[in-house]
């Protein structure tokens, strides 16, 4: 390639600035776009003469590519997006999206570069999706490789918090907590469900979804799921004590307390505590909620007091 040039002087010479081109920029002699035009050989020329010799081997560049979704999910069309290097001065590229909303920006060389929509109606909205330049992410490109970003949306995205379940033995204290998060809403049976705790039974999922103008972030857990136990606790109820002693004063029962059970004396539940003794007793255990009395246990007792007084 030779150059002709008026008047005299030092050039610095670029090759490829044209965004639709995938081959890289580059200065004289092969020095990448990523360095600068200041890196670059100067090219003396004199008035009136031509210059050889100056020519470029042109690579592959990368490419950054995406979609690009306005704030109600729908492809934003005839937008601007940019991708500058992180200092935003030695690259820039520009390209407009589709009337689909996709977009895609060659020629790059390797480097990270900031990615930015620039629509007319809205502010603009930096890779991966916010507003504040600051929290903006680069992305890594290389040369002849694509760098695919997925979606860029107005929508604001969120992660659901995650739905806990608690199962204890028995079906009791059974529950699922659902969870607060703003632009999400909580699906169970596909029906939406608020925020706060349901008694769990059987096998319960729960699903999460974005709400308008809001998207789940990439990756994140969208659906929850388990099985309750129906198995009660297991117990074996403490015995009752029968005391009988000569005289009548001093007989009594003594009905324990059991975690899972409930003692019966003549049909009727009784507290824990010491009773009076006199002619048959029978006391009887049940289990309560949540409670099943453990195979082959103990569930009745019974003592029958003497009437017979202190000899003397």
């Amino acid at each position: 390639m030779s150059f002709r040039a008026s008047p005299r002087g030092a050039y610095r010479i670029s090759f490829n600035e044209i965004t639709e081109i995938s081959t890289e920029k580059q200065f004289y002699p092969d020095i990448p776009e990523s360095r600068g035009i200041d890196a670059a050989a100067e090219v003396r020329v004199s008035e009136g003469s031509y210059t050889s010799g100056i020519d470029a081997n042109l690579v592959q560049g990368g490419s950054i590519e995406g979609l690009l979704l306005d704030s109600s999910g729908k492809p934003l069309s005839k937008t601007v997006v940019v991708a500058t290097d992180p200092m935003g001065e030695l690259v820039s590229r520009e390209t407009t999206t589709s009337d689909e909303g996709k977009f895609w920006i060659g020629g790059l060389s390797s480097g990270r570069y900031f990615i930015t929509a620039r629509p007319n109606t809205a502010s603009a909205l930096h890779y991966p999706g916010v507003k504040n330049i600051k929290e903006a992410q680069s992305i890594h490109v290389l040369s002849g490789k694509s760098a695919g970003i997925g979606t860029l949306t107005y929508q604001q995205s969120v992660i659901p918090a995650a739905v806990t379940f608690t199962d204890e033995d028995g079906t009791k204290d059974d529950v699922f907590v659902v969870p607060s998060t703003a632009g999400v809403e909580y699906v169970v049976g596909g029906k939406v469900v608020a925020a706060g705790s349901y008694p769990g039974t059987g096998t319960v999922t729960v699903s999460a979804r974005a709400k308008t103008d809001y998207v789940l972030s990439a990756g994140a857990t969208a659906s929850w799921s388990a099985t309750f136990k129906a198995t009660p606790f297991v117990v074996t109820p403490a015995a009752v004590v029968f005391t009988d002693k000569d005289g009548t004063k001093d007989d009594v029962y003594v009905v324990p307390s059991t975690a899972g059970v409930e003692y019966l004396v003549g049909g009727k539940v009784v507290a824990a505590g010491a009773y009076p003794g006199a002619g048959t007793v029978t006391v009887t255990a049940r289990a309560t909620t949540d409670y099943v009395l453990a195979t082959g246990a103990t569930a009745s007792w019974s003592g029958t007091f003497k009437a017979t007084p202190f000899v003397v």
